[in-house]
């Protein structure tokens, strides 16, 4: 979903408020320029008067968020952090799936394999309580 701005260019403060990260994420944006996480285009940074200004499609683009923060992942599968923890720890998310340059961050292609995953045992098998009030 592409917003709509008023102005072209963004300060680095401005533009952590709008993708609802912090500071030093998007100043580690563009320090590291090949991060998985959203890769700026020299078009889309500029410098004046010692300060970055980012443009409005890299805002957008980066909108389109394609990786989570643990608690995150945790509240979208409603499971407890420490579940998520001993997946990584243990192997269960494949390499591809999670990125650790600064923190662990799970990729949505592990997310909704795990949501397609968790609705699937819903529907092939009763809760205790399902399965008592049925046989008795």
């Amino acid at each position: 979903m592409s917003i709509s701005f008023e102005k072209e260019w963004f300060s680095t403060t401005e533009t952590a408020e709008i993708l609802g990260v912090s500071y030093t994420s998007v100043i580690n944006f563009l320090n590291n320029r090949n991060s998985l996480l959203c890769i700026i285009n020299k078009s889309e940074y500029k410098k004046e008067k010692g300060k970055y200004l980012l443009h409005r499609d890299y805002i957008n683009r980066c909108q389109r968020k394609e990786w989570f923060t643990v608690s995150e992942v945790s509240e979208l599968l409603k499971k407890s952090e420490s579940w998520v923890y001993y997946q990584f720890y243990n192997g269960k998310i494949p390499k591809n799936a999670y990125n650790t340059e600064n923190k662990l961050l799970i990729h949505t292609s592990y997310i909704n394999e795990q949501k397609r995953y968790f609705n699937g045992l819903d529907e092939k098998y009763f809760t205790y309580e399902e399965s008592s009030r049925i046989l008795g």
